[in-house]
């Protein structure tokens, strides 16, 4: 293998242009052809048996694609090796075929990790920034912390439901044939669709049950109930709202803080 041109290209590449000797090339050639040989099959022959000759005939062009391949790939290894090299991806190849009886030339091109040049920065004034940490800051940090391990608790019987309370809902299609009964939780407030159910449960408490009426217009998101006048019997099945725990040693010990 030899490298008859090397030349810098943009970007951090390198274009090496190299000739691998038509010795080393026949060599190849040969070692291919015994490989195929051991495997081939062809009328006639034993597996193992068909003459070399025959076998040249036959796979001239595969030969040449696997020689090609083989010998780029260990030439261009080789060159990055005795240049120490740092390619960054694998390289390219450009190359217009080969012959046997001739020697390969090729280009390859390597793109490099770019080399940084570290300008002058010693005495270099940098002005130091500092953080001034306020109690409130600390406090939302606190806050943050106790709402991270928030638990939903049922609320007491008898409690209406408010904005913000998570419910569980039973609800059945009174007017409409064959309708199944569903369920489904939601959060008070949190939809601002004025067509959902739980928009026109104000008032209701726990296991409660109340029929509701809903006119939805004709471009109404669902088609199945768009344009028409659906009346619900609902089941308010349970009241929850989110609990924030006190800031205790033992909640600190959840969020693996020392107490």
């Amino acid at each position: 293998m030899n490298v008859i041109n090397e030349r810098k290209l943009e970007n951090s590449s390198i274009e090496l242009e190299i000739e691998v000797p038509a010795g080393i090339v026949e060599d190849e050639f040969k070692a291919v052809f015994k490989k195929i040989q051991q495997t081939a099959k062809i009328d006639g022959f034993r597996k193992g048996k068909v003459p070399v000759n025959m076998i040249e005939q036959r796979y001239s062009l595969y030969a040449s694609e696997e020689v090609a391949e083989k010998l780029m790939k260990d030439s261009i290894a080789d060159a990055i090796r005795e240049r120490a090299l740092n390619p960054v991806s694998v390289p390219t190849y450009e190359f217009n075929g080969l012959n046997r009886g001739e020697s390969l030339h090729f280009k390859a091109i390597v793109e490099l990790f770019p080399v940084v040049n570290l300008g002058e920065y010693k005495g270099v004034e940098v002005e130091e920034k500092t953080c001034t940490v306020q109690d409130s800051d600390i406090e939302k940090e606190v806050e943050n912390f106790r709402t991270h391990f928030k638990k939903p608790v049922p609320k007491p019987e008898g409690t209406d439901v408010k904005h913000g309370d998570m419910v569980k809902l039973r609800y059945k299609k009174l007017n409409i044939d064959n309708s199944i009964e569903r369920t489904y939780s939601a959060v008070i407030g949190e939809d601002a669709d004025e067509y959902a159910i739980e928009q026109h449960i104000s008032g209701m408490q726990s296991g409660g049950e109340k029929e509701i009426t809903i006119n939805y217009p004709d471009d109404y998101t669902q088609d199945d109930v768009a344009g028409k006048e659906i009346i619900y019997q609902v089941k308010l099945e349970e009241i929850t709202r989110d609990e924030v725990p006190e800031l205790t040693d033992e909640l600190a010990q959840q969020g693996q803080f020392a107490s």
